[in-house]
């Protein structure tokens, strides 16, 4: 056990050696080891050994009301939310390492067990509202072996349990309950300290993972959620007000597959910032929020606090943007702030781009921007951007992705980020589309038609999204660009 503490939960089909697991992971804790089951209850929130409540392990096997369920499932809620921050909180933080039995993902794969009758989807709410452990263990074998250890199972009731179980979502591994309980654990618990040290934020969205902690460092990571429509933005307050609170406790832990790095990228990218004036101690990642497009973003932090920002793309994709970066330098626009280029490096077949940090602490996009003089000054410094071929006489240089979400408020600032997307197009091309992306947001109509060029060329851009993050935005998109 390292000095910090965790919180992991076990689950899996009755059977598959949940108990035994969480006890051996309770004992080589030693004296941080602590277990409850389901929902810690007072007056002993938490036990130092295995306690198991017969209440609990008897099996309701009979739907019961479905609004009794749904008013039980909400009172758990509630009362889990009381033990995270009575008992397993204050534990993981002075250190221990809490196991949970099942936790409420029961309500997925034994919701009979729990009288749940109420749909799915609730269930599946209800789970992404609860305190999220640092890992889940589905323990699983073959259904002929848990019935050998359960016998009053029928075998359609464990594969029944088995797809269920397999189906939690978060920071789960699957493990052959046929192993020993001692190489079980430690998986386990060689997963715990070498896994991703990453939340999910915001959770719906969950492009941005920032530092499990400190809770200022998760605080700066959230920084690069860009919520752009009126519920985001409320959502992004209440956000960093329960990460301020509460800390990055009850934010899902982001899984092996949502992290990017690849080997030793992570190594070699902290060596690249480091070469470069840079001393970092943690980091934030965002992911792409258009599936269309690959790459991501790191914000480098030290001491929680900003310090540089790496654009990193596959060899090729961010020529651009380095090209528009050294345009905006040599011109120094006035209406707006804009990242610098500090240095330029690859990695394999990816390129990283060190920028300066131009967002801090809350953002959002400006009420009434300043567009003519923005795009005017846009233009101006990108005058000697390369053209492509045929590119028509009358076009202009443009920012290329000008919307909402790129334009950003930061106190007094205006922040222009995001220039990957530089290019020649029609005259009103930026503002078109700046135009059009603020009422798909906002839901509302257009009160006059846009310049039919500029609209065109947006059209044909915003072909129709298969992609379930872009569908929607790109619909509403060219429902509004429509002539």
């Amino acid at each position: 056990m390292s000095d910090r503490g965790y919180f992991v939960v076990v689950c899996g089909p009755d059977g598959s050696g949940k108990t035994t697991l969480a006890r051996v992971l309770v004992d080589r804790a030693d004296r941080r080891g602590k277990y409850f089951h389901f929902i810690p209850s007072p007056p002993n929130l938490l036990y130092d050994s295995l306690h198991v409540d017969p209440a609990l392990v008897e099996k309701n096997r009979f739907p019961g009301s479905r609004f009794l369920g749904l008013l039980r499932i909400g009172r758990n809620l509630v009362r889990a939310w009381a033990a995270y921050l009575l008992a397993i909180r204050p534990a993981v933080q002075a250190g221990s390492l809490v196991v949970g039995d099942r936790w409420l993902y029961g309500y997925i794969a034994q919701p009979l067990a729990l009288k749940f009758n109420g749909p799915e989807w609730v269930a599946r709410f209800v789970l992404r509202m609860m305190p999220q452990p640092d890992l889940v263990v589905v323990l699983d074998a073959p259904p002929e072996v848990i019935h050998g250890r359960k016998a009053e199972l029928s075998i359609d009731e464990i594969e029944a349990e088995r797809r269920h179980w397999a189906r939690i979502v978060g920071p789960t591994v699957t493990l052959d309950a046929r192993r020993t309980s001692a190489e079980l654990a430690d998986e386990t618990l060689t997963r715990l300290a070498l896994g991703p040290k990453f939340r999910v934020y915001p959770p719906g969205l969950g492009h941005v993972l920032i530092p499990t902690k400190p809770k200022a460092a998760a605080l700066v990571g959230s920084t690069l959620y860009t919520a752009a429509h009126t519920r985001g933005l409320l959502a992004h307050r209440i956000g960093r007000g329960m990460l301020r609170a509460f800390g990055t406790g009850w934010l899902p832990m982001a899984g092996e597959a949502q992290v990017p790095f690849e080997d030793d990228h992570r190594e070699a990218l902290v060596s690249f910032i480091r070469e470069n004036g840079l001393n970092p101690d943690d980091i934030a990642l965002c992911t792409r929020t258009q599936g269309e497009r690959g790459g991501y973003s790191v914000l480098v932090l030290s001491d929680a606090k900003p310090i540089g920002f790496v654009r990193i793309g596959e060899t090729g994709e961010l020529e651009s943007e380095c090209r528009a970066l050294d345009l905006l330098d040599a011109f120094a626009p006035e209406t707006f702030r804009y990242p610098k280029l500090i240095a330029k490096s690859t990695l394999g077949s990816l390129d990283l781009v060190l920028q300066s940090v131009v967002l801090e602490g809350y953002h959002r996009p400006p009420r009434h921007p300043p567009l003519q003089e923005i795009l005017a000054e846009v233009q101006a410094a990108l005058g000697s951007f390369p053209k492509q071929p045929n590119t028509p006489d009358h076009w202009v240089p443009m920012h290329g992705d000008f919307t909402p979400w790129n334009l950003r408020q930061n106190g007094g600032h205006l922040s222009l980020i995001d220039w990957e997307s530089v290019e020649w197009g029609p005259p009103l091309g930026d503002q078109v589309l700046y135009e059009a992306a603020s009422l798909a947001l906002s839901r509302r109509s257009p009160s006059r038609s846009f310049n039919s060029e500029a609209a065109g060329f947006w059209l044909e851009r915003f072909e129709p999204a298969e992609n379930s993050r872009d569908a929607r935005l790109t619909k509403r998109l060219r429902e509004v660009l429509q002539p």
